[in-house]
């Protein structure tokens, strides 16, 4: 039973994809509202569709399906539901984000988007690829910005070269108005109504002089905490990785470092590679010409380069693995973003970075599974395999590697994010030992190393920093 609700998922998925081949379309019994495949019901099926955070890519999959093969739409009318509560949701997170990017954006600060909407707009329906939070890394604008807003949307930024008019489209979902949705009220305003209740971005005035000091003394990670704050909102500095911004609607994990870098040398290159391409990336402002080529379509909120990115992903990947376990979408967000931007990817580059910070046996692994989840054939993805990357050869994958990272993949998470305290180290420390196949066969070290280091930087790096 077990093997036959794995399979309908990854065929369905595949259609919600728009990737599947023939055999995804041929007897697929979907008599949903019995039983289907040899006693594989709705019900199973969704809740695996849920564990991997793709049920809205599963659910496109069955309106592909020829009418005959669909369920009857009872059978199915709670997932249809909870997925237009996510879309919903969606829509409130992509307005609160850009309100979030403008206000930054007001006080000289970048706002790049890590995985989420860079990773969303990758798939063919971005709203179906449901995420609980947004993460961002914030940069200075090398802009000396004079914001005057009109009542049309646009604004003026000025530099030593001159003035530019960049015009920008705002959300129609203002902070301060109220959504409706799934009987919830979700306001856009403060976190009371009754004592804040104007807009984030025409607190301007009053914020400045209260953060007039920031500009010289403080990095830009605590200036952004700073910024949101004085809007009225609550931010959460308990994890030396990232503060968290609770706004109306949204979760933002303000990241001051993108990596699990303390106590391991190795991720610490890779930190200190990662800030560093963000910001010669936002030097392309400094000669007073806009290039908005990064930028989302109306926002103030940047796509950091695809290098980053992809770096980015598979680290993410890598982490989550060790510490947590995978999950598809894990594996669909790679494949996905890689496909995406395939063209723009130097993957000659890309290969030396993942044999330089670490990922060969784990990307190598990694990366096929995804492929041939993709049904591709090697010619078709020349650029998309291991290490041969310029090569017509696809590098071969032990089976047995393979198989031991579809089960964790299968199997459910191990997650430790709901303890605190003592609790969650001791989770988290015993993750390092039920882990130790993973760090045998998929890392450059042991798990008694990994763990040590572990311990050596939460004693001795607290408050780790680069410099």
């Amino acid at each position: 039973m077990t093997t036959n609700l794995h399979e309908l998922f990854l065929r369905l998925v595949r259609l919600g994809l728009g990737c599947a081949d023939d055999n995804d379309n041929l007897d697929l019994d979907l008599n949903l509202n019995v039983n289907l495949n040899g006693g594989v019901s709705w019900q199973a099926l969704e809740n695996v569709a849920n564990e991997h955070g793709l049920l809205g890519v599963m659910l496109d999959g069955v309106e592909k399906l020829p009418r005959e093969l669909r369920p009857e739409k009872k059978a199915i009318l709670q997932s249809i539901g909870q997925l237009i509560q996510s879309e919903q949701q969606y829509a409130v997170q992509e307005h609160a984000a850009a309100e979030m990017g403008l206000l930054l954006h007001q006080h000289g600060i970048r706002t790049y988007v890590l995985k989420g909407a860079v990773v969303a707009e990758c798939y063919p329906k971005p709203e179906h690829r449901r995420s609980v939070d947004m993460d961002c890394f914030l940069v200075n604008d090398n802009v000396n910005l004079n914001l005057n807003d009109d009542s049309t949307g646009s604004s003026q930024v000025n530099d030593n070269q001159g003035s530019l008019r960049a015009d920008y489209r705002r959300p129609q979902t203002r902070l301060g108005q109220t959504i409706e949705f799934d009987g919830s009220r979700c306001s856009f305003g403060s976190k009371t109504e009754e004592n804040h209740s104007e807009n984030l971005s025409t607190s301007k005035d009053s914020e400045n002089s209260k953060l007039s000091t920031l500009n010289s003394q403080l990095d830009v990670w605590e200036k952004g905490n700073r910024v949101v704050e004085e809007a009225g909102f609550e931010v959460g500095r308990g994890f030396y990785k990232n503060s968290t911004f609770h706004l109306p609607g949204l979760t933002v994990e303000n990241h001051r470092f993108m990596t699990p870098f303390r106590g391991n040398r190795t991720l610490r290159r890779l930190e200190i590679w990662l800030q560093s391409q963000l910001k010669v990336d936002s030097l392309k402002f400094k000669d007073g010409s806009l290039d908005d080529n990064g930028k989302f379509e109306g926002t103030w909120l940047y796509r950091p380069p695809v290098m980053v990115s992809a770096l980015f992903l598979i680290e993410h990947a890598y982490s989550h693995f060790l510490h947590e376990g995978l999950t598809w979408r894990h594996v669909l967000d790679w494949q996905m973003f890689s496909r995406r931007h395939r063209e723009e990817i130097d993957w000659e580059a890309f290969d030396g970075l993942i044999d330089e910070y670490g990922f060969r046996k784990f990307y190598d692994t990694f990366n096929a599974i995804g492929v041939e989840m993709f049904n591709d054939n090697a010619n078709e993805n020349d650029n998309l395999t291991s290490k041969d990357s310029n090569n017509s050869k696809r590098l071969t994958i032990d089976d047995n590697l393979k198989s031991k990272m579809l089960e964790d993949i299968w199997a459910p998470l191990d997650l430790h994010e709901s303890l605190h305290g003592l609790k969650a180290k001791l989770q988290l420390a015993g993750n390092y030992w039920r882990a130790r196949w993973k760090y045998r066969l998929f890392t450059d070290m042991t798990w008694v190393r990994a763990l040590a280091e572990w311990v050596l930087g939460a004693v001795f790096e607290r408050q780790p920093r680069l410099d």
